[in-house]
């Protein structure tokens, strides 16, 4: 539990890190609010960002949930990854790990190193029912290409679980993946 709790806290610093890069918006909360309104993506986002740190706005993470959804729904690759942290760590709504990996997976298949990185975590720790090393280690393997120390740092011991054979057909399942995000 403890492990937990220090990776949630480690989790929600590195995300306000990139939330108070996020929240320089020249645009006032009233625009705000309206350009987010009309599906205006990069507005959805910062609003969502806003009221999940209480920048300008309540501190309101159901708000902030509602705001990462509505710009998951157009696609966006950290909309998806923060929903799964909301879901995970009952951020705004009811936990449910498994809304939170699917959430992190289109994440994942857009190509994001941070969303690759908690589909491995996931699979590593048996959080999603039975551990799954081979599913880990390809999840790792794709996180692993990003530039970045943390994703390249990261390491969930999945591979050494797995026969030659195992690591060898998740490296080709790996391989396929990133076909697909070019």
């Amino acid at each position: 539990m403890k492990k937990k709790n220090a990776m949630a806290r480690n989790l929600n610093f590195i995300a306000a890190l990139f939330l108070l890069a996020a929240c320089s918006n020249p645009l006032g909360i009233d625009a705000l609010h309206q350009a987010a309104s009309q599906g205006d993506l990069q507005a959805q986002m910062k609003l969502a960002d806003r009221y999940f740190i209480g920048d300008g706005v309540p501190h309101d993470k159901a708000q902030s949930v509602f705001w990462f959804r509505k710009a998951a729904a157009q696609g966006h690759q950290y909309g998806f990854y923060r929903l799964g942290q909301a879901y995970e760590f009952g951020h705004g709504v009811v936990p449910d790990i498994h809304l939170a990996a699917e959430n992190y997976r289109q994440s994942a298949l857009k190509d994001a190193a941070h969303a690759q990185d908690a589909m491995a975590r996931l699979h590593a720790s048996g959080a999603l029912g039975q551990k799954d090393y081979a599913e880990s280690h390809k999840w790792q393997v794709l996180s692993a290409r990003h530039n970045g120390l943390m994703w390249q740092a990261t390491d969930y011991g999945a591979a050494q679980f797995l026969s030659s054979a195992e690591k060898q057909a998740a490296l080709r399942a790996a391989a396929a993946l990133e076909k697909s995000f070019k």
